[in-house]
């Protein structure tokens, strides 16, 4: 691939799902474009999912307002954009009460899916990376949603050693399915019960692993470029008891800049992203805070988030 310049890539490293699959044909390309292909679009990963053994909420494709009604059936659903979606953006949740002029303008903007709404306990994102001839997994993570968005982040996950040694067995087995490497974020839905389901795989670094930079021996960057690279993985431990992570959002009329300043610099670590055009939900930076109790760093993160703007 010719870039700026003139000059060609060796390798690429991708950062979101948006490049068409057909324009990463000739460099070596991270994740692999075999993966790449099927974890940007929502259908082909759930069905990559199901041939793989994993439990999934219950879900089809739908291309008309019949087919959503007829697949809600008087429950309630989630409508996904099958490519294109994050942070919430490309989901829409339905039911009965929806209009079929709501339903029809999701549907004019491309291929969707519908999955039943389920309720659930947490949910978890871990990393997977995979290399030729290895592949290791970060500690499970809780990530603490509001609105379709992360807000916070804790790892380890508060579940039992045995349920977090499943989601990474499942989190490793949809990866080796899909024949990549490079650096995963497979995502689940955790019951009370103790069921997983599937929820959906980003083929790149993660919102939800940021906390690496500073908690774990090797940073979600890291290991993307020792896949890479051809060099050995590292074991992506914790070197913390616990960690926890705060998203800084932009806020409506924000400049960018963070105020107050003074709290978050007492201790953790503070990254933020260089973003001028602040505006609700976007992720404008992030803070991590590394301590002995989740009550301890999630109180803290608590007390935060109710005081800054950006």
């Amino acid at each position: 691939m010719e870039a700026a310049g003139g000059k060609t890539e060796d390798v690429l490293l991708l950062e979101n799902e948006f490049v068409p699959p057909e324009w990463l044909r000739g460099p070596a390309c991270y994740p692999t474009l075999s993966a790449y292909t099927i974890f940007r679009d929502k259908l082909l990963e759930k069905e990559l999912a199901v041939r793989t053994g994993l439990r999934t909420p219950r879900f089809s494709a739908v291309s008309t307002v019949c087919e959503i009604r007829s697949f809600l059936a008087g429950t309630t659903g989630v409508l996904k954009a099958r490519t294109g979606g994050y942070d919430g953006y490309g989901n829409l949740t339905v039911d009965a009460k929806c209009t079929d002029a709501t339903l029809n303008a999701f549907l004019a903007r491309g291929p969707a899916i519908i999955e039943e709404k389920i309720t659930f306990l947490t949910e978890v994102a871990v990393m997977v990376v995979r290399a030729a001839n290895d592949v290791r997994t970060f500690p499970v993570a809780e990530t603490l949603q509001q609105d379709h968005v992360c807000r916070q982040v804790l790892a380890p996950a508060r579940l039992s050693p045995a349920l977090q040694e499943k989601i990474c067995r499942d989190a490793r087995a949809i990866v080796e399915a899909s024949g990549g490497e490079g650096l995963f974020g497979v995502e689940f839905f955790v019951s009370a019960e103790g069921t997983v389901l599937y929820n959906e795989t980003a083929p790149r670094p993660h919102n939800s692993a940021h906390f690496t930079l500073d908690a774990c021996e090797v940073s979600q960057f890291g290991a993307l470029l020792q896949a890479a690279l051809g060099l050995p993985l590292t074991e992506p431990v914790l070197k913390t008891p616990w960690v926890g992570m705060l998203n800084l959002l932009g806020t409506s009329g924000g400049d960018g800049e963070l105020r107050p300043l003074a709290p978050f610099l007492k201790a953790g670590a503070l990254w933020m992203y260089g973003k001028k055009d602040s505006r609700p939900g976007r992720k404008m930076g992030h803070y991590t805070l590394c301590g002995t109790t989740p009550a301890e760093i999630l109180g803290r993160l608590d007390l935060l988030q109710k005081e800054y703007r950006v």
